[in-house]
């Protein structure tokens, strides 16, 4: 019976992909997101043991039924932990007590709290190292996903990454560096969803693109608000433009196209690089003016 949105991996190729694509190493903490069966869990240990690497594994699982069985299977397994709960709600906290040098997260993402998850971890005070998550593949493409002019000289793991930039990729990007490991056909999943999926791997960032955390989010909610609509126009409306303290419409065309940004284009044509010039110009207005995650 499917619970909760579950469609559980069974196919071992793509779970030995997961595995190889967390790159772990001796003393890492791997934090997985809904255990289910424990088929990625159990690959997961078989791991550690066979390359002698020392490490722990803990398991969430909101599905009481399901976290019995775990309990059960993995209950000789002292590195394996199990944990109950619903992750939107523990993850921030969990991630805090783990006191690991080093930790990664994965798992078999339900499409309805990819968004919700991926706000989180870019929350976290401490990002994961890595974290590799199987998830609709449509979503794995807009993560992937560069400016149109950009395509031609990067390779960001997917064929069809010209589509452009959009809020989810631009987010991730700022912390971490996301790659599109392989593609799974739904048939590898017990029952099988209505859409392929994809491996999606996001590799921490020596540093953010930039250090004002809260000025980079409001200044991606503010340029893509209405995708549609032209990088002036999005901020003309966030900014307020022509208030008092404000700058008017003319003065911010100016500015962007002084800072390298063409403000007739629409957000899908920004890179990082390009937001972040602008947040660095204009965050400290759009703290006031936009609302987060709006």
């Amino acid at each position: 019976m499917q619970r909760l949105g579950q469609h559980f991996l069974i196919d071992p190729a793509p779970l030995r992909c997961i595995v190889a694509a967390l790159e772990l190493k001796s003393g890492d903490v791997v934090v997985e997101i809904g255990a289910g069966h424990g088929e990625l869990t159990e690959m997961l240990e078989r791991e550690a043991r066979s390359a002698k690497r020392p490490m722990r594994i803990v398991a969430i699982e909101k599905d009481r039924k399901l976290l019995q069985e775990l309990k059960e299977k993995f209950s000789a397994n002292l590195n394996v932990g199990i944990v109950e709960g619903d992750v939107l709600k523990l993850l921030t906290k969990l991630c805090s007590a783990l006191h690991a040098p080093r930790f990664a997260i994965t798992g078999n993402i339900p499409y309805y709290i990819t968004g919700h998850l991926f706000r989180i971890i870019g929350a976290l005070p401490t990002k994961p190292a890595v974290c590799v998550f199987t998830i609709q593949r449509e979503v794995a493409e807009r993560i992937v996903a560069l400016p149109p002019r950009m395509t031609h000289s990067t390779s960001s793991g997917s064929s069809r990454a010209g589509r452009g930039m959009n809020r989810l990729a631009a987010s991730i990007r700022f912390w971490a560096e996301p790659k599109i490991v392989q593609t799974i056909h739904r048939t590898a999943f017990n029952p099988p969803p209505a859409v392929d999926s994809a491996i999606v791997q996001l590799e921490r960032l020596p540093r953010p693109a930039f250090t004002n955390a809260v000025a980079y989010d409001r200044t991606v909610a503010a340029l893509f608000q209405q995708p549609r609509k032209t990088i002036l126009n999005n901020l003309t409306a966030a900014l307020d433009c022509g208030a008092t303290g404000m700058p008017t419409k003319e003065k911010l065309a100016a500015t962007l196209a002084a800072t390298g940004v063409r403000p007739e284009d629409r957000p899908q044509d920004l890179s990082i690089e390009l937001i972040v010039k602008i947040a660095r110009c204009f965050g400290n207005e759009l703290r006031e003016t936009t609302k987060a995650g709006g």
